[in-house]
């Protein structure tokens, strides 16, 4: 079960980073990993399926951070709400990681700018 699981999660990760680049959002780093900085659960690091960081078109001086993260599961939910919270809540917890990983640090380093912006996107 553990290689259906790799095998289906590798085929989500090429459909996001697919659609990020019709989206235009061809410089997007994917497979990254970022270590946990909270105690709210026994996980050492956070995946992310699809970083993609740019400054801001609407606001100067501004660099907005996209986290994505895409879930899967072979049998039909029982009950969406449920799922949904869960994953949102787990990718609420990466991006709080996010914020104080040197991943962030490295990323934003090469954008000059004066504030730094996190923001969640969950694929179902």
């Amino acid at each position: 079960m553990g290689e259906f699981s790799k095998l289906v999660g590798d085929k989500g990760e090429d459909i996001v980073s697919h659609f990020l680049n019709l989206f235009g959002w061809k410089n997007h780093a994917t497979n990254k990993y970022v270590t946990c900085h909270t105690r709210k659960h026994k996980k050492e690091t956070h995946g992310i399926d699809a970083l993609f960081a740019y400054n801001s078109p609407l606001e100067s001086k501004v660099i907005e951070n996209i986290l994505i993260s895409s879930k899967y599961s072979s049998n039909p939910y029982k009950s969406i709400p449920s799922n949904f919270k869960s994953h949102f809540e787990d990718i609420a917890i990466a991006i709080e990681c996010y914020s104080k990983s040197s991943l962030k640090k490295d990323i934003n380093t090469q954008i000059a700018t004066d504030n730094k912006r996190d923001f969640p996107c969950y694929g179902g």
